[in-house]
């Protein structure tokens, strides 16, 4: 009799736990988990003005990548467009992936007919590299929707389209900018490695550059920042010998004083402090700048930019996310029939719950009759 009791017991401690969890599981936001598309360039169907050559997938042996989109616009104003689908309506922060060359030249790229990004500079003046740039936020809705490059005034009109990424943006406290890969302007001709990697690096990757002379600036437009709020920000770079120091603003606005990235040995991480920041939701801007710090030289390497969210934002200006589809300012409303804080997902889980309840108090109501 003891034992049987004790399986009952169990049996219904059991059934409330499930019951709990699956309570607890119908609370939680719909879509909390981040959605990432991939849309393999190669792989599209395109159209095309008839001056465009276009060749899919086209490889190589000397590509940093399996195989790209290899266009030539020959003129500026040439288009070239192809279609992509989601299956949930999102803010999406988008990204293009390609290889850069001395031979390439500047792209918008638009979705829908929205300016994404109207400067996508795949020039490094140098050999095949592999790139990516973070171009925007969209809000997509569920479906088919277009995307279109377009060739801009530049001394190449070649292109080497890779990928284009989708991730839903969701809010986090703990960002990490990773400076390696990103797409670069420069304010001089110096030498530039936006992807370094060498066997002796402490870490994976780095942005590798030689300034030649203080003063001149190296910029990317591809922090982002999920939620509005006031950020501490530290970065982390690597030490040498050969190493000047740096000034790192965003958007313009000075963080701290210069960090110098100079010791005398080999190449070292390190990590300084830089200060905090109130940012906007939003993508933001980037500027490292080159400071004489006695050594001589003026090398730099940087690894991370690393922000931390300490408060809220006291008086967030957030960006202007272009909504295709949309009237300014109308909303689109919920479903009366799906609960706005959990979606459908939610109601399922929380039927789900019910029924384990209900089938919870019929044990209790059997066990007491048994023993009537």
């Amino acid at each position: 009799m003891v034992n049987e009791g004790l399986r009952k017991s169990k049996a219904r401690f059991l059934i409330f736990f499930l019951v709990a969890a699956l309570f607890a599981c119908s609370l939680l936001p719909a879509g909390a988990a981040s959605e990432k598309i991939t849309i393999e360039l190669e792989d599209q169907e395109y159209t095309k003005t008839e001056e465009v050559f276009l060749e899919t997938p086209f490889t190589h042996e000397a590509l940093p990548v399996d195989a790209v989109a290899n266009v030539n616009f020959y003129k500026a104003g040439n288009m070239l467009e192809t279609t992509f689908s989601v299956e949930k309506e999102a803010i999406y922060l988008i990204t293009l992936g390609y290889v850069m060359n001395l031979d390439c030249g500047v792209l918008e790229m638009k979705i829908d007919g929205t300016v994404i990004d109207s400067q996508i500079n795949l020039n490094n003046g140098a050999n095949w590299e592999a790139g990516m740039k973070t171009v925007g936020l969209l809000r997509l809705t569920e479906g088919t929707h277009t995307l279109t490059f377009t060739s801009q005034e530049s001394a190449y009109y070649c292109a080497l389209l890779d990928y284009l990424a989708l991730e839903e943006l969701t809010p986090s406290d703990e960002i990490i900018f990773e400076f390696e890969g990103n797409a670069y302007t420069k304010s001089d001709d110096f030498h530039l490695e936006s992807n370094y990697t060498h066997e002796a690096l402490p870490v994976d990757a780095v942005v590798n550059t030689d300034f030649y002379a203080a003063g001149r600036k190296l910029e990317t437009v591809s922090l982002v920042v999920p939620e509005a709020g006031r950020y501490s920000i530290t970065l982390a770079y690597i030490l040498n010998n050969d190493s000047c120091s740096v000034q790192i603003s965003i958007d313009d606005q000075k963080l701290g004083e210069p960090v110098n990235l100079y010791h005398d040995g080999g190449w070292t991480l390190a990590e300084q402090e830089l200060g905090e920041m109130e940012l906007a939701a939003g993508i933001h801007k980037i500027t490292i700048e080159s400071v004489d710090n006695g050594s001589g030289r003026f090398c730099a390497r940087m690894d991370a930019l690393k922000l931390s969210r300490t408060a809220e934002a006291e008086d967030p200006v957030d960006p202007v996310i272009p909504d295709p589809g949309t009237d300014p300012g109308s909303d689109p409303g919920q479903d009366d029939n799906t609960n706005p804080t959990t979606g459908d997902s939610g109601i399922w889980l929380g039927a789900c719950a019910a029924i384990l309840l209900a089938s919870t108090a019929g044990l209790v109501v059997r066990r007491k009759k048994s023993h009537e």
